[in-house]
């Protein structure tokens, strides 16, 4: 049998549906543009990283991961405020908020600071071995079927690591 959380901070769904701050800021094609091919880029190199046994030319990919990640950080940050990158409180709230908007059922469990670790998913009451945790209604969920038929099928067939090991891909995600 769990045991609830005993932390005073349980993040949960906003009462009144997520807090609204103004339409979100569209980002111009080729802005959108540079940031998939960087995002691409970011997984050809990320994928290549674990298949070297050379330390020296594993600390080239990790300095050029880090030149990636900065681009994206430089580009993203013109069209969104440091204060929404962040994880905090309001966009956990938000997230939350999302999920039960669109179904998902998490009545057993929330989401708290832990001293010394960061976020993390705490019991918010006794849970009964048996007892659902957290239902996700499918149209909600990554799978094999509805990630090709997305977005990043593309980047999925391009990258050698995730083409031949799509579990791999959804897994990262």
């Amino acid at each position: 049998m769990g045991k609830r959380n005993k932390h005073k901070s349980v993040i949960k769904a906003a009462e009144n549906g997520a807090k609204k701050d103004g339409p979100k800021p569209k980002i111009p094609f080729q802005k959108s543009r540079e940031l998939n091919e960087l995002v691409a880029n970011l997984f050809n190199v990320a994928s290549v990283i674990n298949t070297t046994s050379n330390v020296n030319k594993e600390w080239e990919l990790f300095q050029e991961i880090e030149k990636i990640l900065a681009s994206i950080v430089t580009i993203e940050s013109e069209y969104f405020p440091s204060e929404k990158l962040e994880r905090n409180e309001q966009t956990l709230t938000e997230l939350i908020t999302w999920a039960t908007n669109n179904g998902v059922q998490m009545d057993s469990i929330g989401i708290s600071q832990f001293e010394g670790y960061g976020y993390g998913v705490c019991a918010t009451k006794d849970i009964v071995e048996g007892d659902p945790i957290v239902k996700v209604p499918r149209k909600l969920m990554i799978t094999s079927d509805t990630i090709m038929e997305s977005p990043l099928s593309e980047l999925i067939i391009k990258t050698a690591l995730f083409k031949d090991n799509l579990h791999v891909s959804i897994f990262r995600l």
